[in-house]
Formats: C-alpha cells, sequence, structure tokens
C-alpha cells in the first residue's frame, strides 16, 4: 500500500505588499523543495466618475474610481452634455493623477441651469469599460447680493437635545 509522505511546512511568506506573490517553502521525504505562487486577482469592476469639478464656464474636470488608460480618456466622443446638446472638443487624462480627465466644451455653460453630462466607452487600465455612466451638476457663478454658504462649523455635542451625529 502507498502512503503519502507527510510534509513539513518551513516558510510561507508574502514578499510584496499587495499580497500578489508568496513564497512557501516545504520538505518531504527530507527533499527541499520552494514554490513561488503568484495570487492573481483581476480587476473585473469598471471606471465610473466619480465627481465633477467646474473649472470655468466650459471646461470641467472628471474625477473617476479609478485611472484610466490614455487612449480612451482622451477620446472626447465619450463625453456628451445635454442641454445645448455638444460633445466635448476636448478631453486629456492628467499627467499625474490617472484618474482625473480635463474635458473642455465649445459652447458655455448657462448660469443656473442643470446639466446631464453622459460618460461611455471610457476604458480603465484592465480594459473595463464603462457604459453610460450619468452625472448631473449644475453650473452658477455667484452674483451681487447672492449668500453662499461654503462651510458649516457644527458644535459636536449639542446641549438642546440633537443628535451627535446625521445618518
Amino acid at each position: 500500500m502507498f502512503r503519502k509522505p507527510a510534509e513539513q511546512t518551513i516558510l510561507t511568506k508574502t514578499l510584496l505588499p499587495s499580497e500578489c506573490l508568496q513564497l512557501h517553502i516545504y520538505q518531504c521525504n527530507k527533499i527541499l523543495f520552494r514554490q513561488l505562487l503568484y495570487l492573481f486577482s483581476s480587476d473585473v469592476t469598471p471606471p465610473a466618475v466619480d465627481s465633477v469639478a467646474l473649472i470655468s464656464s466650459n471646461q470641467i474636470d472628471l474625477y473617476f474610481t479609478e485611472a484610466l488608460s490614455l487612449v480612451s480618456a482622451a477620446n472626447d466622443r465619450k463625453l456628451f452634455r445635454e442641454h445645448g446638446i455638444a460633445y466635448a472638443i476636448s478631453a486629456a487624462r492628467d499627467t499625474s493623477d490617472f484618474s482625473l480627465v480635463h474635458t473642455k466644451f465649445g459652447n458655455y455653460f448657462t448660469n443656473g441651469q442643470t446639466y446631464t453630462l453622459t460618460v461611455t466607452g471610457v476604458q480603465d487600465l484592465s480594459n473595463n469599460t464603462d457604459v453610460n455612466d450619468i452625472k448631473t451638476f449644475v453650473f452658477f457663478v455667484p452674483q451681487a447680493n447672492d449668500v453662499v454658504i461654503n462651510e458649516i462649523m457644527a458644535d459636536p455635542d449639542p446641549v438642546v437635545g440633537l443628535p451627535i451625529m446625521s445618518t
């Protein structure tokens, strides 16, 4: 009857911080074995628009949830703005932050108007494609006598019976 010899694990160590490369050393019948295992985890999540930042009356910056491929981020036909229907006339991925795309439109935004921006066909570095990501934003330039609130400082422990934090 054949009996499998007992293995004795000597060392198991992760070699990279991302935990994708692992060294496994074990002994079997007085023979030392070394295995280098690559633990592959693939990205299957497509990129999505995280936020929209208005830069000027015809420029916006789009922040995505992950880094984009250079070719797909630079394709201005993937960015469509309704209300004065227009495609972006230029789109460029940022040189240092690959999840940021600078865009410029041919016609200007109207003050106080809500816009719908549709982003489609943009790919991340793993070639996952974003399909019809829709974001809305309001272009608003404060005028004389407008009240603009840009910060609220709340008392963390109110004495008037309010909850400590909102949900």
